[in-house]
């Protein structure tokens, strides 16, 4: 396949625009909706005005007292991230604090890393959680059944904890409830990779063992930061830690459809925001989001603006998948241990079981920046421009598009698969989409201007 012009300035509404004549319905997460109006000033503005007056909470700075140390926990989905955080950091050290440490979870990218270390300055120091590493983590209790958890050792030494979570839609289903996860958001994202290994395999359902968790690091309270239709940030709360598990909002829509009946041979889903929000976590969440959606043998259609290859053995684990139909991971056909003794699991296993997953029932075309044989070593197609998408999608009478998908699929994509009770790819399947797209790229000169 010849390489494809990949639009460089595409938006959402520019896309649901030229599908409208075949959309049958459109989803996006609650906070996104197109008639709710943004949420008022500017960012800064929100940040503090959520810190000063908590939702049933006084406010953060009476929490704390003078000197205290502040650990900010941080998932690297928060949409605006750099910004929040760095607003976040200015306002406490405005009160009086003895430190500020900024824990930010294991997907974040370098890029992401990069760009907040230098936008905190010396007013904070920014880490990435590592799950494998002893000496970032610290035990802290027993799981139900005996085994050790350990979580980022910044929580445990903390004098205080401010976890800054991105408020998800729960309507597009997750095998992994919000009532199964750590509602401060600490387990199992910021625990050790043994743990999140038990969970991704048998989420813990205990609610005694996860208010335990946060009682015992002291967590009070949660900042919840929702994302707008278009990726961005929208409203900022924070709430005490009880009632956040009740963040979880329904998905609103377009067309009168009840999200429950949305459902079309052909789904469209836009990883929505900036360059942060292009990671293949992010592809996995959205498609995950999608194929919730999508008829069997349907096409599904990704939409974002990635940049980075995928992780390495990626594509050679997909593409063992596709011929033989086995998901053969490395973690338990050769398990690493690191030098602490923790499970080491390579950054392209969760992304496997999330793709193997929606594989099985959806032929997958991606629109990217990447190279085409990059993408097509997944298995799957690609698109380049709008107005091949338009032509790609000429045959289906009804299409489904979701916005801002990122954001309606699971925190951790790989709870959505067993390997074990994955079936087989049909091999023809895949390949007839990645045909079709080499026909669409045919007709394509490579000279057409963004739709």
């Amino acid at each position: 396949m010849t390489a494809a012009h990949h639009d460089a300035t595409f938006s959402g509404e520019a896309i649901a625009d030229a599908l409208a004549d075949r959309l049958a319905w459109c989803l996006h997460p609650a906070s996104a909706g197109e008639s709710q109006e943004r949420a008022a000033g500017d960012l800064a503005q929100r940040v503090q005005a959520a810190l000063s007056e908590p939702i049933d909470f006084p406010a953060i700075s009476q929490a704390m007292i003078p000197g205290d140390r502040v650990t900010l926990t941080v998932e690297a989905m928060v949409p605006e991230l750099v910004d929040t955080v760095g607003t976040v950091v200015q306002w406490l050290a405005n009160h009086d604090v003895g430190g500020i440490d900024v824990v930010v979870s294991d997907d974040a990218s370098d890029e992401l890393m990069m760009d907040l270390a230098q936008r905190l300055g010396a007013a904070a120091k920014a880490t990435r959680h590592q799950s494998d590493r002893r000496d970032s983590l610290m035990y802290l209790v027993a799981d139900a059944g005996a085994e050790p958890v350990y979580v980022n050792r910044q929580l445990a030494d903390a004098d205080f904890v401010l976890p800054i979570r991105c408020r998800r839609s729960a309507i597009a289903g997750q095998s992994v409830g919000p009532d199964q996860s750590d509602p401060a958001g600490v387990y199992p994202v910021f625990s050790d990779s043994a743990s999140l290994q038990r969970f991704t395999r048998q989420p813990n359902d205990d609610a005694g063992f996860r208010q335990n968790l946060s009682m015992t690091i002291g967590i009070q309270a949660v900042m919840w930061v929702e994302p707008t239709i278009d990726g961005q940030a929208n409203r900022i709360t924070c709430q005490i830690v009880s009632d956040a598990e009740h963040h979880n909002e329904p998905t609103e829509i377009s067309k009168g459809v009840s999200p429950d009946q949305c459902r079309a041979n052909a789904v469209v889903v836009i990883v929505d925001g900036d360059s942060h929000q292009q990671t293949w976590m992010n592809v996995a969440r959205a498609a995950v989001a999608g194929a919730r959606h999508l008829n069997e043998d349907g096409l599904l259609v990704i939409w974002s603006q990635l940049q980075k290859d995928p992780p390495e053995r990626l594509g050679a684990i997909l593409q063992r998948f596709v011929d033989s139909g086995v998901l053969e991971l490395p973690s338990r056909s050769d398990p690493v241990e690191s030098d602490d003794g923790f499970p080491v699991v390579s950054p392209a296993e969760p992304l496997a079981k999330a793709f193997a997953q929606v594989m099985q029932d959806a032929r997958v075309v991606l629109h990217s920046h990447l190279a085409d044989e990059v993408v097509e070593d997944l298995g799957w197609g690609t698109v380049g421009s709008v107005k091949q998408l338009v032509r790609l999608l000429e045959s289906q009478k009804e299409v489904g598009l979701i916005r801002a998908a990122q954001f309606l699929g699971p925190e951790l994509p790989e709870t959505v698969a067993d390997p074990n009770h994955i079936r087989p790819v049909d091999d023809t399947e895949q390949q007839s989409s990645i045909d079709r797209q080499d026909d669409t790229d045919s007709q394509d000169d490579g000279s057409e201007s963004p739709l």
